[in-house]
């Protein structure tokens, strides 16, 4: 029985006859005879009734030299000794390699009629496997089932499976052992007892089962649970370690290669910025020690959309390939991009993912709003500045007057919409006991705002000016504060709240009117508008035709 075209006698023996000769000398060679290579000879006894001998006699014969040698086109040549050698261990003498590469022995239910094995050809010749036969281990190994003739080519399997197997090429009863606790094993021996292949799976070895050195094995598959397979990592992955060499298959697949499980991995990613296109750069690792059987594939994604599919070709175990991708994108703009490396079967995902969120920073508008340059004797001046919106990240600042005295600032993340400059916090609050503390930001150094005159510059970080703020000393009162009012035909005027400034609150130019039962309100009978008291007259009146005088 064979698994393809039929072969009849052995493939080749162990040991033979092998003659290696070169032609005679050209004709071309003139005068004494100079052959460029004698004839070597090597020759073994005949094949022996066995298909391989691991003993024999192997000489090595060449003629005499003649008596002398001459050079023709070119110089003659011995063949070395190395060279024999060389050829020794040659494809020609290449030898059929059996392994045990799945086995289940332990079925879902009742074992009975549902185990199986799957040998594979790992070699580079076929080979017959008549007279070689498959053991089973528990106390001590046993022989289940022996070959007849049967041609199992290179990269082939041959399954042996039990009455209800209905793929199987032979049927046995095979009645593998379920480890529980303990070493079993399941082995495939040659024909002549020269070459074994041996899983010993669970543990501890209490029955002293021996590995293919003979000796009581120390390395164990693990012991799979029920309705997996034990498989090899890779088909004919042989490296007489049963611990690394086999693993519990989920899904078996008797008859057919085995499933590879490499573990790829996206290693060292780097995003770089380049004005308005992004570079990505990585390595994709094969961190198995077994070669992957199919490509994988390294999806990237900008902002939720499929950007490009990148294919990778199969890597060796543990070798590594780098990848660069380009894609552009506006430096001003969100992104997220996210990385997904797929491959079939590998058997972790937690390394093939990488994901970046880029948030620009963001550009809020600050303005100055409220500012005390003649301050009573003894307290301080200040400066309130209003933003747009609530920083995501810390801003920075540059206040600059015309005599070129300038600090800078740095905005907290997360501030208030008033943030108020000053050198001495605690004065300030004790003067001001409607300010939020949190609002208040010391600087280290101070601009000098001139009494008579000045003009307040302010800047980004990057020293653009953003805001122009202009004075003149008749502009308020000794310790009233100057405040921005957006709705006015004069866009500065003087505090008017009660506390004579509004440091991190609005400005009571926006305060709203009180509710009038009549055409006409006033706000304090009498004041000094020398201190900086004031007056306010509210009125509604009729229709447009309506005047006060």
């Amino acid at each position: 029985m064979e698994d393809q075209a039929p072969e009849t006698g052995f493939l080749r023996p162990a040991v033979g006859a092998l003659s290696l000769s070169a032609p005679s000398p050209p004709i071309s060679c003139k005068g004494t005879a100079c052959p460029s290579v004698g004839a070597l000879s090597l020759s073994a006894p005949s094949a022996p009734s066995q298909p391989y001998q691991s003993e024999g006699e192997l000489s090595l014969s060449a003629p005499s030299p003649p008596d002398k040698l001459r050079l023709c086109n070119r110089p003659a040549y011995i063949l070395p000794v190395w060279l024999m050698l060389l050829i020794l261990g040659s494809g020609v003498f290449a030898e059929a390699r059996v392994v045990i590469n799945e086995v289940m022995y332990d079925p879902v239910g009742t074992d009975t009629g549902w185990e199986w094995i799957e040998l594979y050809n790992a070699g580079m010749e076929s080979i017959n496997l008549e007279g070689s036969y498959i053991q089973r281990g528990g106390s001590t190994f046993v022989t289940v089932f022996t070959f007849p003739h049967f041609i199992l080519r290179s990269g082939r399997f041959v399954l042996v499976g039990e009455s209800q197997i209905t793929a199987a090429h032979f049927t046995a009863t095979l009645v593998f052992q379920n480890g529980d606790g303990m070493t079993d094993g399941i082995r495939y021996v040659s024909a002549d007892g020269s070459y074994t292949d041996t899983v010993l799976y669970d543990a501890p070895n209490t029955n002293q089962l021996p590995d293919d050195s003979g000796y009581p094995g120390t390395s164990f598959a693990p012991d799979v649970p029920a309705g997996y397979s034990l498989a090899r990592i890779a088909d004919g992955y042989d490296n007489d370690d049963c611990a690394t060499d086999c693993l519990a298959e989920t899904n078996p697949s008797p008859g057919l290669s085995n499933r590879v499980y490499c573990d790829y991995a996206i290693s060292n990613p780097v995003l770089d910025q380049v004005f308005s296109v992004w570079q990505f750069r990585a390595y994709i690792v094969n961190c198995s020690i077994v070669s992957a059987q199919q490509p994988a594939q390294l999806t990237f994604m900008v902002n939720s959309v499929i950007y490009d599919v990148m294919d990778i070709t199969p890597l060796a175990g543990g070798d590594s390939i780098q990848v660069v991708q380009h894609f552009p994108h506006a430096i001003n703009q969100p992104l997220i991009l996210a990385i997904d490396l797929y491959l079939p079967n590998d058997p972790s995902y937690t390394n093939n993912t990488w994901s970046y969120h880029y948030q620009p920073p963001h550009s809020i508008h600050v303005r100055i709003n409220e500012f005390l340059y003649l301050p009573e004797t003894g307290k301080q001046e200040w400066i309130e500045l209003r933003l747009s919106e609530v920083p995501t990240a810390d801003h920075n600042l540059i206040l600059k007057d015309l005599a070129q005295y300038q600090i800078t600032v740095t905005i907290p993340a997360g501030s208030p919409p008033y943030i108020v400059l000053c050198n001495n916090p605690t004065a300030l609050l004790n003067e001001y006991p409607s300010c939020p503390a949190n609002s208040v930001v010391q600087v280290t150094g101070w601009i000098p705002l001139n009494n008579e005159a000045d003009t307040m510059y302010l800047m980004d970080a990057d020293g653009v000016v953003t805001d122009t703020v202009s004075y003149t000393g008749s502009a308020t009162y000794r310790g009233v504060s100057l405040e921005r009012d957006e709705n006015a035909d004069l866009p500065w005027r003087y505090c008017l709240d009660p506390e004579k400034g509004t440091p991190g609150r609005s400005n009571s130019i926006s305060q709203t009117p009180p509710v009038m039962s009549g055409e006409l309100a006033l706000e304090r009978s009498s004041f000094a508008p020398k201190r900086g008291e004031t007056l306010r007259l509210f009125y509604h009146l009729p229709d447009n035709t309506s005047r006060i005088n």
